[in-house]
């Protein structure tokens, strides 16, 4: 990408997010900062080198997100202390 492109990514992005925050003003927002109908987009990826507390040392991972009250999961991946998720959850 030359500059130009990105300032001007940078300027429409900008102007975008001034333009939502006008729109948005009269939303109920939540004890976060977050009005509470917004989205939130996550990008599992993986974990590295996870600790078992479980007698045979087996792990079954998985990765659990909340916020606000709601919760989503990744699968779990069997028996690996490295996990790769590569997984995107949406609240």
């Amino acid at each position: 990408m030359h500059l130009k492109q990105v300032i001007d990514e940078y300027t429409h992005l900008k102007e975008k997010y001034e333009n939502g925050k006008r729109d948005n003003m009269d939303e109920e927002i939540n004890n976060y900062g977050i009005a509470r109908n917004a989205e939130a987009f996550f990008s599992v990826l993986e974990a590295i080198d996870l600790n078992s507390d479980h007698i045979s040392g087996r792990i079954d991972p998985f990765c659990m997100i909340s916020l606000d009250g709601k919760e989503l999961s990744t699968h779990y991946k069997e028996d690996t202390k490295s996990p790769i998720w590569n997984e995107d959850l949406n609240l």
